[in-house]
């Protein structure tokens, strides 16, 4: 994977990612942006050079992504991550103690704990946490999980 490709992945994590809700602001804006100009786009052409009427949809959400997300891409371009402040320290503190040598099974155990309290800390609505914890609880009792009805 060459570095273009590596970046675009990162920025694509950064903003989908560790920032949902204001990536979920972004599209809103977006579709509302795009109503307006459906709204006034005969107003809009009469007061400007630009044919508002061939303006997409997808044009409207990522202007609204963008916008939302400014402060992330500016923090992006200067110090090379806008990640949580404290996953970034555990990360670092992970990354030292393994120089210092620990086993690969540590580390592993370390990344995934860190893994499990983000997920954990990711707020969840009321029907996805009534399916996990099913789902814990026929873990635990050994039973297999009910297939979804489509």
């Amino acid at each position: 994977m060459n570095k273009f490709t590596a970046l675009f992945h990162r920025a694509i994590n950064i903003l989908f990612l560790s920032h949902p809700q204001r990536t979920c602001m972004g599209i809103l804006i977006g579709f509302v942006t795009d109503v307006i100009i459906r709204a006034f786009h005969k107003y809009l052409n009469q007061i400007s050079d630009i044919d508002w009427s061939v303006v997409d949809l997808k044009v409207c959400i990522a202007f609204g992504i963008l916008l939302i997300h400014v402060r992330t891409i500016y923090y992006f371009i200067t110090q090379g991550s806008k990640q949580n402040e404290e996953v970034e320290k555990v990360l670092l503190l992970i990354e030292a103690i393994k120089k210092e040598g620990l086993s690969d099974w540590q580390t592993k155990q370390m990344y995934l704990a860190l893994y499990k309290k983000v997920l954990d800390s990711v707020d969840l609505n009321k029907e996805t946490k009534a399916e996990l914890e099913k789902l814990k609880a026929n873990q635990a009792s050994g039973t297999p999980p009910e297939p979804q009805a489509e």
